[in-house]
């Protein structure tokens, strides 16, 4: 019965095996990773506003403490379902993974390596795996995924200059990588009479079955931990970033829960087996493709208007910053002197008081923010203006980064240059 299931000694398991993360080196390698990707980005927003938008360190901090929090809730979910990664095929997985790569960088998603895998074993027979364990962990990582995309921190909200049909606009890219301590769970057959001090689980428990053991002997699942990352990206243009994370949230929890039926109804059913391995792959694109198309089909809602300032954000800990400047702000006066362009503030910046008031419109209200600028050294208060066309260096909604593509587009220019040489 649900009312005997130990939540709170699983709980338990799944803090320790948090705190035994600390003691595996991969995982430091992990979150060098996350760092160098942090600064990657970081690297982006040097480039577009002469420093970095926010701090990499802090970020990086809250990276990986969000990170843990995900694996706490990753691993409940393993140990809650009984999901055992035995069979689970990783060998397989992981040059998949590496070589869907190469076709398209979002293709690293173990969605992709795992449906098509699951789906090939439904079929023909091989690899050996376990189908319905690959799609459930899947849609585990995937539902941990969702989650802490929701609640996403400030410092991974990157301000960026895009171009979208032929205009230059604002955006931000929302930009997480977390390291995670995960605990799976492995099979292993004991001796019946060597079976003592084991966890007693319900009836109906595990809920993906394990192998059936061997004639005298008694199946254990023994957790173990291990270090995994998970990442999201995304660009929001027609809505804010708040909006934009419930929403790619709620479409990725909404494609996790419905992958983990499947993936439960493939135990006993071949038929389901293959519609889950299909909706692993599939579904996944699909919510990629309708994370591109709210932003396609929409009017931006970052861009430049005629004689007004609008702006995009402000620079971490500059004085627009530390006033509450906020995203889609229209700012209207400096120290009750009107202003239309960057022009206006550029002429009256050296001569303003320490400490003023600005005034902004937002969403319809006009609000007096009140900014002291003593010792400022921030071009125009550290305000990201909306970029200008052929000024601005520009992103592209496009992320069919392929690197074959790339390859490919290199050797025919390598052959056309030949050509004319020749």
């Amino acid at each position: 019965m649900i009312m005997d299931f130990p939540v709170w000694q699983l709980f338990i398991i799944s803090i320790n095996g948090l705190l035994k993360i600390f003691f595996q080196p991969v995982f430091y390698l992990v979150v060098f990773v996350v760092y160098w990707q942090c600064k990657n980005v970081y690297e982006q927003q040097k480039a577009l506003f002469g420093r970095e938008n926010m701090p990499l360190l802090p970020s990086v901090i809250a990276s990986a403490a969000t990170g843990m929090l995900g694996g706490v809730i990753a691993s409940m979910l393993v140990l809650s379902t009984g999901l055992s990664v035995n069979n689970l095929g990783i060998e397989y997985i992981w040059p998949l993974a590496l070589a869907l790569l190469l076709v398209n960088l979002r293709f690293l998603c173990f969605a992709y390596a795992g449906g098509i895998l699951a789906l090939c074993n439904i079929v023909f027979g091989w690899p050996d795996i376990a189908p319905a364990n690959v799609l459930a962990l899947v849609a585990i990582l995937h539902i941990t995924e969702s989650i802490l995309v929701f609640i996403g921190s400030k410092y991974s909200d990157l301000p960026v200059y895009v171009r979208y049909e032929n205009q230059a606009v604002g955006g931000f890219l929302l930009s997480n990588f977390w390291p995670l301590p995960l605990i799976l769970m492995v099979v292993a057959g004991l001796p019946q009479n060597e079976v003592a001090g084991a966890l007693n689980m319900p009836g109906w428990w595990p809920i993906f079955p394990a192998p059936a053991p061997l004639p005298g002997y008694t199946n254990v699942l023994v957790p173990i931990t291990i270090a995994a990352v998970l990442g999201y990206s995304s660009i929001a243009l027609t809505v804010r970033p708040a909006a934009k994370r419930r929403f790619s949230a709620f479409v990725l929890f909404s494609y996790s829960i419905i992958l983990l039926f499947f993936a439960y109804l493939s135990v006993s059913s071949n038929f389901f087996g293959v519609v889950a391995a299909v909706l692993s792959f599939a579904g996944h694109e699909a919510a990629v493709r309708l994370d591109q198309a709210m932003e396609k089909n929409r009017e931006p809602i970052y861009k430049r208007r005629p004689e007004k300032m609008v702006l995009l954000s402000a620079i971490y800990g500059s004085p627009a910053y530390k006033a509450g400047v906020e995203p889609g702000d229209i700012l209207d006066r400096v120290n009750g002197i009107k202003i239309y362009d960057e022009s206006d503030l550029e002429g009256i910046i050296d001569f303003l008081p320490e400490r003023f008031d600005i005034q902004v419109q937002r969403d319809g209200q006009k609000l007096s923010l009140p900014v002291d600028c003593k010792g400022c050294q921030e071009p125009l208060l550290g305000i990201i203006r909306m970029p200008v066309q052929g000024k601005d260096r520009l992103m592209t909604l496009d992320s069919n980064y392929s690197i074959l593509g790339k390859w490919y587009k290199k050797y025919k220019r390598y052959r056309a240059y030949k050509k004319s040489r020749s």
